[in-house]
């Protein structure tokens, strides 16, 4: 840039700088209309204004400075006020969009009027000046706005992860009193918006994987399959979801559910019981088909607390559950095949053809397999052995490979 360049982009600076000043007041006005007008949801009450007109009167003294030092990369400090107004937009739950539209467009009427004073302020300007001074305006202000909404923007999401903490932090909190039963009951409702008639559901949703978006997603799947009424979803970690159903009757349909989940996301069900205290049952019961299902059993990725009611007591007292495995079903426990057949068969009342199409086998394998079990086993099959079917379900206990 030569001498003459450089002369005439330092007077058309100062022609901004002196519009600012000159114009503050009419300039925040436009400016305020205009957002009002663009974002309306920014300013629904007169103190959601009050602050909008405070943050933008805050902004023009630092826009100024920004201006004159010509730092190509401006370290901004918003001013108080333009601070105050992007945590309020975080805590009235104004998105984030909405905070960077309301900046754009008070940008757009800077610029505007800037124009609009070159072209018609007194005293006139010859062209090349009034282009410079354009020209250099929309670098100073870019600049200025860049750096700008990026601090808006960085407090406003640090607000609402604040917000987030502290809502789940409540959550937490309220909830552990719930299921230990040191709450009032209308209260509890109140601060959790959700009832405890009728029944309630308990479950657990988990990934191997960090996938917070995903289990939100599956909750809502979840919410959706078993046409709860409400659902209360309790956060635990980038892993897991706590959650609860609440039905209109004890009937729980999940069939569908495995297709709509995530993903590497499984599920874990308590069975449905009636008002607060079925709340907490069905959660002690979710939280044991998590855990026998990351303990034992790797699939399927629907587990009821149901299914493993007895794997689950049985775990309680180790030692006695390998005790009857070993006694019972030992002479299987290097078979796992025969483990498994002989499971689907006590789950299909000891039909042989039932058996075979849950396999996808032929019946006459299946008898042949259960011949194998029973010369094993030196028994005659009985699908009403009680104890020989708790073994089978207890196998998993033992220290060798099973099917799970």
């Amino acid at each position: 840039m030569d001498r003459q360049d450089e002369a005439r982009a330092l007077t058309g600076l100062q022609i901004f700088l002196d519009w600012l000043e000159r114009e503050s007041e009419t300039i925040v006005e436009e400016m305020f209309a205009a957002v009002v007008r663009t974002t309306p949801l920014v300013a629904g009450t007169d103190d959601d204004r009050a602050l909008l007109r405070s943050a933008l009167t805050a902004h023009l003294p630092v826009l100024y400075q920004v201006a004159e030092t010509g730092d190509v990369r401006p370290q901004v400090r918003l001013a108080a006020p333009a601070r105050r107004w992007a945590k309020h937009l975080a805590t009235s739950g104004i998105d984030l969009p909405e905070l960077v539209l309301a900046y754009d467009t008070a940008g757009d009427v800077v610029v505007r009027m800037f124009a609009h004073s070159l072209r018609n302020d007194r005293p006139r300007v010859d062209d090349a000046t009034r282009a410079d001074a354009l020209e250099i305006a929309m670098d100073r202000l870019y600049r200025y706005l860049r750096a700008a909404m990026t601090a808006a923007v960085a407090l406003h999401l640090r607000e609402i992860e604040l917000l987030r903490r502290r809502t789940v932090s409540d959550l937490h909190e309220w909830i552990r009193r719930v299921l230990s039963d040191d709450v009032d009951e209308a209260a509890a409702q109140q601060r959790l918006n959700y009832g405890f008639k009728g029944y309630h559901v308990a479950f657990v949703l988990w990934s191997d994987d960090p996938a917070g978006p995903e289990l939100d997603r599956a909750a809502a799947h979840v919410k959706a399959a078993t046409r709860a009424r409400q659902l209360l979803q309790l956060p635990i970690d980038h892993h897991t979801i706590h959650g609860w159903l609440a039905l209109e009757s004890p009937s729980l349909n999940t069939r569908s559910l495995s297709d709509d989940l995530p993903n590497g996301v499984r599920a874990g069900f308590g069975a449905a019981h009636p008002g607060i205290v079925g709340f907490r049952t069905s959660h002690r019961e979710a939280l044991e088909a998590w855990r026998v299902a990351t303990t034992f059993r790797p699939e399927p990725r629907l587990i009821h607390f149901d299914d493993v009611a007895l794997i689950s007591m049985g775990s309680h007292a180790d030692d006695l559950a390998r005790s009857i495995v070993t006694r019972r079903v030992g002479p299987l426990l290097d078979q796992p095949v025969l483990i498994l057949t002989l499971r689907v068969w006590f789950g299909e009342s000891g039909s042989p053809t039932r058996t075979a199409r849950a396999l996808g086998l032929h019946t006459n394998s299946v008898i042949k397999r259960l011949e194998r079990i029973a010369e094993r086993l030196q028994i005659e099959l009985d699908p009403g052995d009680l104890l020989l079917r708790v073994a089978i379900e207890l196998v998993p206990l033992a220290d060798h490979s099973a099917p799970r």
